[in-house]
């Protein structure tokens, strides 16, 4: 089965160079510019793995987390920032979130993030069938 994996960026170019390495690396991938077609997306079709910029024309990225995380709690969303503002990526963990990688993005770093979201989202999905089928 093919990851999909949902891009959240309001800057086209990092969407783009982003979306054009993951789907070199064989994932299906999908961007939204803002956060609200982010949720909007994640209620209709849930991807497998969000990479979520915190900084949004719309909303403020820990806002979509929240929102993401409300809808589908076990959703691995990573968050991207540019300013290496601990703070808010402190914040982001304590909301649920899977990782965060700094701007610019290293390709390399960021491959082996969402490999792990990935897998982590696996075992959740395992563990849920697992605990399904106890009952």
């Amino acid at each position: 089965m093919i990851a999909h994996i949902l891009i959240v960026d309001d800057q086209e170019s990092i969407r783009h160079f982003i979306a054009k390495a993951l789907t070199d690396e064989g994932y299906q991938v999908t961007t939204a510019s803002e956060g609200k077609e982010a949720v909007r997306r994640v209620e209709k079709e849930p991807p497998d793995l969000v990479l979520l910029d915190l900084r949004l024309p719309d909303m403020h990225g820990l806002d979509v987390l929240r929102e993401i995380k409300s809808v589908y709690s076990e959703l691995s969303v990573v968050i991207m920032t540019a300013f290496g503002d601990v703070e808010s990526a402190v914040k982001a963990m304590k909301l649920g979130a899977f990782d965060y990688v700094n701007k610019p993005i290293n390709l390399e770093q960021l491959s082996i993030i969402v490999q792990k979201g990935l897998e982590s989202q696996k075992l959740w999905r395992e563990l849920k069938h697992h605990r399904q089928l106890q009952h």
